[in-house]
């Protein structure tokens, strides 16, 4: 369920509470924006979360945040072989067994010319490691969000 019909559904059992004279008001408000608070800070837990994941995209080809990149850990869980680094920070290499394209873009100085001057080498490593092997599976992630 969308967080706003959550919270709508938190105000109108409120509201029928108070309506049937089985709450007192000022309590139910206190009550009320408790619940409206937690259903925000789960949201907001669920967005965190989800920004430091890597999504698949297509088959074998995600996008995810600088934070996937450079953790070990969740990149051999992802089974990533190839990775395009677009981020000015620079890659964090794990040795031979990943493939690294490297664009630095620095994200609040590039243009869109930048970024269009990327796309074709980009396309090219990203189909060569996808059709190479069906074992293949790339990253794509820019800046740090830290």
């Amino acid at each position: 369920m969308e967080r706003a019909e959550t919270i709508k559904q938190v105000h109108l059992a409120y509201r029928n509470a108070i309506r049937q004279g089985g709450m007192d008001p000022s309590l139910a408000t206190v009550q009320r924006d408790a619940a409206i608070c937690r259903i925000q800070e789960q949201e907001r837990a669920r967005q965190t979360i989800q920004m430091n994941m890597a999504h698949e995209i297509m088959p074998n080809v995600f996008l995810g945040p600088f934070v996937v990149a450079r953790d070990a850990e969740q990149l051999k869980a992802l089974g990533i072989t190839h990775i395009v680094c677009l981020s000015a920070e620079g890659c964090c290499p794990f040795g031979g067994h990943i493939t690294y394209l490297e664009h630095p873009l620095i994200e609040r100085k590039c243009h869109i010319q930048d970024i269009v001057r990327t796309v074709p080498s980009c396309v090219s490593f990203v189909h060569k490691a996808i059709s190479s092997s069906s074992r293949n599976r790339v990253l794509i992630h820019c800046c740090t969000v830290e």
